[in-house]
Order: C-alpha cells, then sequence, then structure tokens
C-alpha cells in the first residue's frame, strides 16, 4: 500500500512536470511569435519608406530633366537608372518609364480618325483579331450601345458567370482589359509592352524619341518593320530635335507623313516609376503614376500600386 501512494505521488509529480515544461515551450514559442511578428511589421514598415523615398528620388530626376531639355530621349538621366542599390541592410532598384512611348488606351473613347485605326494597325501586327478595339471602346465610352458587332455593353457581361457590367468610363489600370470581352491573359501579356493606362488623363501623344520601333510602325498603312527600325536608328543618342525634322524623314513619305502628325510628340509628361525594395526576406514593389508640369517644373503623384514580390 506504502509502495502504491509513493508511485501515485511520483507519477502526479511528472505530471505536473509535463505540464508546466508544455507550459513553458508554448511561453517560449508564443514569444517567439510576438517578436518574428514585430520584426516583420518593422520591415515591412522600412521597406515601404525605402520605396517612397525612391519615388521621391525619381521625381526630382524627372523635375530636373525640365531644366536639361525640351525633349524627351532614351539618352535621358530617368532612364539610366536600374542598378540596385545597397541602402539600411537591404537592396533598392529604382526605374522610370516614359508612359508616352507606349499606346494610351484611354485614348480608343470613340471610333475616331486618328487613335481608332493606329490600335487596329498594331492588333494587325501582332497578329491579333482586329474586333478587339471595338470591345475597348464600348468598355470606356460613356453609353449602352455596341459601336459594332466586335463590341460589348452591359447586356453581354452581364451573360457572364459572375455577371458585371462595363465600366463605361477611363481605364484605371491596365489589369482591368481582363475584363474586357475577348482578352485573355496571353493577349495582355503581349499587348503590355506596347500599351498603357494613364487614368484620367487627356489624349496623350506617343513620343518618337522613346517609343518601341513597333509602335512607329503604326503610324501609317504603309509603314513597314524596316522603316520602323531606321526611324528609330535615326533618332541617335539624343532622339530627333523637332516635329518637323521627323515629319521629313523619307520614311513618312506619303500617307504616313499626315496620319503620324497628330499623334506624335518629342516630350513627355507622364511617367511610370517602379520601386523594388529587397530587405530580410521581404520583396516589395511600388508602382507609381506620375505626371510632370512644364509650366511649374514640378512633378505629382496621380497613382500608386503596391505588391509582394
Amino acid at each position: 500500500m506504502r509502495y502504491s501512494q509513493v508511485g501515485v505521488a511520483l507519477l502526479s509529480v511528472m505530471f505536473i512536470l509535463t505540464l508546466l515544461t508544455t507550459f513553458a515551450v508554448y511561453m517560449v514559442e508564443e514569444d517567439h511569435l510576438l517578436l518574428r511578428r514585430a520584426q516583420n511589421q518593422r520591415t515591412i514598415t522600412q521597406g515601404t519608406q525605402l520605396a517612397f523615398g525612391s519615388e521621391q528620388w525619381a521625381a526630382r530626376v524627372i523635375q530636373r530633366d525640365l531644366k536639361l531639355s525640351k525633349t524627351d530621349h532614351l539618352g535621358e538621366d530617368w532612364n539610366k537608372l536600374g542598378s540596385p542599390v545597397s541602402v539600411n541592410d537591404g537592396k533598392l532598384r529604382t526605374t522610370i518609364t516614359d508612359l508616352h512611348s507606349r499606346f494610351n488606351l484611354n485614348n480608343l473613347s470613340s471610333r475616331d480618325k486618328v487613335w481608332y485605326p493606329a490600335f487596329k494597325r498594331l492588333l494587325r501586327l501582332l497578329e491579333l483579331d482586329e474586333t478587339l478595339v471595338e470591345a475597348i471602346v464600348d468598355w470606356i465610352d460613356s453609353d449602352q450601345q455596341r459601336t459594332h458587332a466586335g463590341g460589348a455593353e452591359d447586356l453581354e457581361y452581364q451573360l457572364n458567370d459572375p455577371p458585371y457590367r462595363a465600366a463605361n468610363q477611363s481605364m484605371a489600370d491596365l489589369g482591368e482589359l481582363l475584363y474586357v470581352q475577348g482578352f485573355t491573359a496571353e493577349i495582355v501579356e503581349l499587348l503590355a509592352p506596347f500599351v498603357t493606362v494613364i487614368p484620367n488623363a487627356k489624349v496623350t501623344k506617343i513620343n518618337v524619341n522613346t517609343c518601341p520601333p513597333l509602335l512607329l510602325q503604326i503610324l501609317g498603312d504603309q509603314m513597314t518593320a524596316a522603316d520602323a527600325e531606321s526611324l528609330a536608328n535615326a533618332r541617335g543618342e539624343t532622339g530627333f530635335e523637332s516635329i518637323e525634322i521627323f515629319l521629313q524623314r523619307p520614311e513618312l513619305a506619303g500617307e504616313a507623313n499626315v496620319t503620324a502628325e497628330p499623334m506624335i510628340s518629342l516630350s513627355s509628361e507622364f511617367f511610370q516609376i517602379n520601386s523594388q525594395v529587397s530587405i530580410d526576406r521581404l520583396g516589395l514593389n511600388m508602382e507609381s503614376i506620375v505626371t510632370r508640369n512644364a509650366a511649374r517644373e514640378s512633378v505629382s503623384v496621380i497613382s500608386r500600386k503596391r505588391g509582394y514580390l
């Protein structure tokens, strides 16, 4: 009986020790999680601040460019960024893209005589269905009337699962194309290097000093790939100095000279700043669209988008 009582007491002590050990391990793990959460929050805050610093720095580069040149071209300082920089135990990479080097989809608010046929030419060059332009026009315009058999309005979008409506206003983001009838992820990926969406912007022209050769080819129906490459090479390191000089190029003789003029510029107002931050185990990307006011010599942010890499 005595040995039985001793055994029970020993088991009780072991049970209590086990409970205390489990509780201690739990407390240590809980403290570790709290510490890790605090570290993660600090890293996110630090990374976000670095991204905002990158944005401000890039904005100053764009602003300073106004004093250096009246035109924008690929040889300028804003296009020379991109090398990773070590900052506060992390790495920061800043790049600037001239949004006038791309076709602004918000120009397609109607079946006009300038941007509508130009975008159809771009679709042909990419071997895409030309009727896709109709769906974009209907997505942006303010009415509920289909512009063409290839277009779509609320009646068509309500048949989707889940149903939704046409935006009937300017696009806010390139990803919005995935909701437009006829567009797939593959089509958007193919278009992405040549198109952009500038929120709430007026019609924006294409900067022929910074755009890729394919966009030079959409300036006229008779423009060939060789013509576009020749024009791109003629830009040299500092681009064309005037619209007149550009329009006098032999590649633009005839019809292209007339169709190109209303679409082109040599200076840019809208830019996209990409700030990529790598710190600890965090990868952060901030995409900022900014507008540059030449008269005020100022740069303002019109939209931001953040994500994790």
